[in-house]
């Protein structure tokens, strides 16, 4: 933690409001009855809406979940009941809270104030795994058990992804609908040796307001600077974008291999890329980049990476 000699413009209070939530365990038993009796009338869209966003982006904040929800479900205009519906799927370990040293540590990576106001977010609970196992959302593929700096990552990708959407909605020279598909959705799974073939952070997929396909970008949030995380996303990227391996654009629903598109935090970051891009000469596969802050500025300046 640095320090200064100068007052600082905004102090933290000096204890963060608000009662801690209590975690409530549930035994396997109590999660089987309960998803036993979820399924026998499985009637609520607005659940289902829920628990689907939650678990294809893996976290997101209650103003996202309220503002996309809307978007596809009949629902009160009012935020404060769709809050006291999530509180209730937290306490029936459909969903689980985002710890707020999470929180914090989202708020220092870049996301702005003003978004993350008294910020509550949520992943799945234990009961909404096993939901989306019995709906088969998921697949052949397992659900994998998430950790703080996992929760910081993935939050901070989601909210990005789905903010760059709704500002290309009315950007001023290429105004475009996009489709945003999250890390649960894009990843392509090796059924046969249990493994990952390749995980993207997530999809963004841009058509012009008529509907006409434009371009397409696998999104990887860079949150660290290590040169060797850089040299090895190089590496796996070249080796799907060859021909030999357009099945797996196939399982994007892509007729060609889509840019990858780097969010990145440090500039030192981009800096590696564009040397080890350089050094390896002619690739397969294309990158581009975006400064997270630049996101959040309301700026879409992608970049190819030369």
């Amino acid at each position: 933690m640095s320090v200064s000699a100068a007052p600082l413009d905004k102090r933290l209070p000096a204890r963060t409001s608000g009662t801690p939530l209590s975690t409530r365990i549930f035994t396997p038993a109590e999660i089987n009855r309960i998803v036993d009796g979820l399924l026998t009338t499985d009637l609520s869209n607005v659940r289902n809406c829920v628990l689907e966003l939650v678990f294809h982006f893996v976290a997101l904040t209650e103003t996202t979940l309220f503002a996309y929800v809307r978007k596809q479900v009949e629902i009160s205009d009012n935020l404060a009941t769709f809050t006291r519906r999530l509180r209730q799927y937290r306490a029936d370990g459909l969903l689980a809270s985002v710890p707020q040293d999470a929180i914090k540590s989202v708020k220092r990576a870049g996301l702005p104030e003003v978004q993350c106001a008294h910020l509550h977010a949520y992943h799945l609970g234990p009961v909404g795994e096993e939901y989306v196992k019995r709906k088969g959302w998921n697949g052949n593929i397992p659900i994998s058990s998430v950790t703080e700096s996992s929760l910081v990552h993935d939050l901070i990708c989601a909210e990005t992804m789905l903010h760059m959407s709704e500002l290309w909605l009315t950007h001023p020279t290429s105004p475009g609908v996009v489709e945003v598909r999250g890390p649960s959705e894009v990843m392509v799974w090796d059924t046969e040796k249990k493994t990952a073939v390749i995980a993207p952070d997530g999809l963004l997929i841009k058509r012009s307001k008529e509907g006409v396909f434009e371009r397409a970008f696998l999104v990887e949030y860079q949150n660290v600077r290590a040169l060797l995380q850089v040299q090895n996303k190089l590496k796996k990227y070249d080796v799907i974008a060859r021909l030999e391996n357009r099945w797996v654009w196939d399982a994007w629903g892509m007729e060609a291999m889509p840019y990858i598109l780097v969010v990145h935090r440090q500039g030192s970051t981009l800096k590696h890329y564009q040397e080890e891009i350089t050094g390896r000469g002619e690739m397969a596969a294309r990158f581009a980049s975006i400064a997270l802050e630049d996101v959040w500025a309301g700026n879409l300046s992608i970049k190819l990476i030369k």
